[in-house]
């Protein structure tokens, strides 16, 4: 019931978040040109801030590393799909 736009890689995502304002944003953690700390990195530096769920199949030591500030949620992979809409409800409600 949502509208989704996907983004292929990192880069791609900021490029998206620059030019758009979202009411949430499912994050992987490790994609390709550019990972998902750059793009939460990208968020804060901007002030572009989006309700964000974190997406992880890393080790809870390299996520204690990030800054999780603002973060929602963190749903581990592999994850149940339910689990997933159930974090976006509660942030776009």
């Amino acid at each position: 019931g949502h509208a989704v736009t996907a983004a292929r890689h990192g880069a791609e995502a900021i490029d998206c978040l620059s030019k758009t304002r979202f009411d949430a944003l499912v994050l992987d953690l490790m994609m390709p040109a550019a990972n998902g700390a750059d793009v939460l990195a990208f968020m804060r530096q901007e002030r572009k801030w989006t309700p964000t769920i974190l997406l992880t199949a890393v080790h809870d030591r390299e996520i204690v590393a990030l800054n999780t500030d603002g973060i929602h949620a963190i749903v581990r992979k592999p994850f149940d799909l339910d689990v997933l809409c159930n974090a976006v409800d509660s942030i776009v409600r």
